[in-house]
């Protein structure tokens, strides 16, 4: 597994390229999930639009919408993983 963020590849110059994965410990998971959940939701409401462009302006105002809900509005409830300290 040490060498997983290894590509075989030297570029231009010789250097190999090493990725360090340890960054991956601070990232929180429950949010990242609730926020994809969110976005894939609101691509889903996005779709019914018949037109790419105005699908995707409702995708964005939809996830936009959902996350304000989720994250700064005081509705009492806690959501699981989602930091909602501010």
């Amino acid at each position: 597994m040490a060498n997983l963020g290894y590509c075989g590849y030297r570029g231009h110059w010789g250097y190999g390229m090493q990725i360090d994965w340890s960054f991956l410990d601070a990232v929180n998971w429950a949010e990242v999930a609730w926020l994809s959940a969110l976005a894939f939701v609101a691509t889903l409401i996005g779709e019914m639009v018949r037109h790419w462009f105005w699908a995707a302006i409702l995708a964005g105002v939809l996830f936009a919408a959902g996350y304000v809900f989720l994250a700064y509005f005081p509705h009492g409830l806690p959501v699981p993983g989602l930091n909602t300290a501010h």
